[in-house]
């Protein structure tokens, strides 16, 4: 896979290319970046301004953080392509997340996150953000993709052999002249006079 096709939104990946070409680098970079954040954080004194290579990492994990979002859509959207589903469900469900998060900060910055009526909207709203991810999960980690071609691309576990392969082997199953071809003129012979037409032939003594 190039670097062109893994930050394209277009075609279909399967399961495999899912989670070794995207899911577990992604994995290896957030490591990165916790493993700066906490380093930064941690060699601050308190009361005390961070210094220069403090500084740089937790730019340097702001900037990982950053630059894995891209892939991490374009390999979720690929999957969801390849279950012949369109990438909006991954769209949806991330502004959805986002504002869930958002709004939720916003009402525990007004006091108002233990208000009967804001907490049981918050919970519901978080129930609903919740079945959509569980069911993106499944779609794009547990289930296989569409066989065959569907309308984001040929099925990535057909390789372009077997896919010629299966478009041919019909025609060359058949052998060159059969099944064979009557002579230009030639007429079936007119049946014979006195067979037994299907009525019993009458008897004789």
């Amino acid at each position: 896979m190039t670097i062109g096709a893994w930050l394209s939104f277009r075609g279909r990946i399967g399961r495999q290319s899912w989670w070794l070409a995207y899911l577990l680098p992604m994995i290896a970079v957030s490591a990165v970046v916790g493993a700066a954040y906490s380093t930064s954080v941690g060699m601050a004194a308190p009361g005390m301004s961070r210094s220069v290579g403090q500084q740089g990492l937790l730019v340097l994990s702001a900037l990982l953080s950053l630059l894995s979002i891209w892939p991490m859509l374009v390999g979720a959207i690929k999957r969801m392509h390849d279950r012949n589903r369109s990438g909006w469900w991954i769209g949806a469900q991330t502004l959805l997340l986002g504002s869930l998060v958002l709004l939720t900060w916003q009402v525990d910055q007004r006091g108002r996150l233990h208000d009967p009526i804001v907490a049981a909207a918050l919970i519901g709203a978080a129930a609903g953000v919740g079945v959509l991810s569980l069911w993106v999960f499944i779609e794009i980690n547990v289930l296989r993709g569409t066989r065959g071609f569907n309308r984001f691309g040929p099925d990535p576990l057909v390789t372009p052999d077997m896919a010629l392969w299966q478009q041919t082997a019909p025609d060359a199953w058949q052998q060159p002249g059969w099944p064979p071809q009557s002579p230009p003129g030639w007429k079936s012979p007119p049946p014979r006079q006195g067979c037994w037409n299907g009525s019993p032939p009458g008897r004789r003594d």
